[in-house]
This record gives structure tokens, C-alpha cells and sequence, in this order.
């Protein structure tokens, strides 16, 4: 689930990264000033972001690891580099990141995406 996700993503997919998310679902991004507190929140920053010429253009993960946390519960961590078109410029983030999954109707669903820095 958790590389069909990032493929998502990394395809510029909105529609279908955000399928794999609960609507409650929360993100912190080191990126963005904004903390989003729901699925809409931050579909709709995205839109908004798209409309000032954000495009994802590359996500690579490595050193990828998964620990299920309960039967319901799962965190996903790795380390990515991701490539994002910002209006007239590329940029390239280094990046540690979680997800917590949940066990929903049959499906893994991430419920909170978290993205900082990945220092050296």
C-alpha cells in the first residue's frame, strides 16, 4: 500500500494519493507552514498550489521500513528525494517521512503523513 501510495505521488496523481488516505486524516510537512488538519484541507492546498505551478516531478524512496503497531495500526518510515516544480524553478527535498496506517473496511489507509529534513 505504502509504495502504491508514493507511486502515486510521485506520478502527480491527486486523485489517486489521495484515495489511499481516511478523510480525517492529518499532515505536517516541514515544506508548507501549514499543518493540515483533514484529507480536504490539504486537497485543497494542493489545487491551489498546482494553480501557482506546483508539479511533483520525481520521488524516490529508500531504506524503507514498515512496523505493525496492532492489528489495525501500522507505521510506514523512510527516506526520500523528492523533486517538485515551484512555479518558474525545480526543487529537490531530502526527506525522512511516517505514515500511520489504519486498517479500514478491508483496507490500509493512511490516517497522518508526517515530512521533515533529512539531515546529514
Amino acid at each position: 500500500m505504502a509504495a502504491a501510495l508514493i507511486a502515486a505521488f510521485s506520478d502527480h496523481d491527486p486523485e489517486r494519493y489521495f484515495s489511499f488516505f481516511i478523510p480525517e486524516a492529518t499532515f505536517l510537512f516541514h515544506s508548507s507552514a501549514t499543518y493540515f488538519d483533514s484529507r480536504a484541507a490539504y486537497e485543497r492546498a494542493w489545487r491551489e498550489w498546482e494553480r501557482d505551478g506546483f508539479r511533483v516531478l520525481e520521488c524516490h524512496t529508500v531504506h524503507a521500513e514498515v512496523h505493525r503497531l496492532t492489528d489495525d495500526t501500522a507505521l510506514f518510515i523512510h527516506e526520500l528525494e523528492t523533486t517538485l516544480q515551484q512555479g518558474e524553478g525545480a526543487r529537490t527535498f531530502s526527506e525522512r517521512e511516517s505514515i500511520l496506517f489504519v486498517l479500514r473496511n478491508g483496507r490500509w489507509l493512511g490516517a497522518h503523513e508526517h515530512a521533515s529534513p533529512l539531515l546529514a
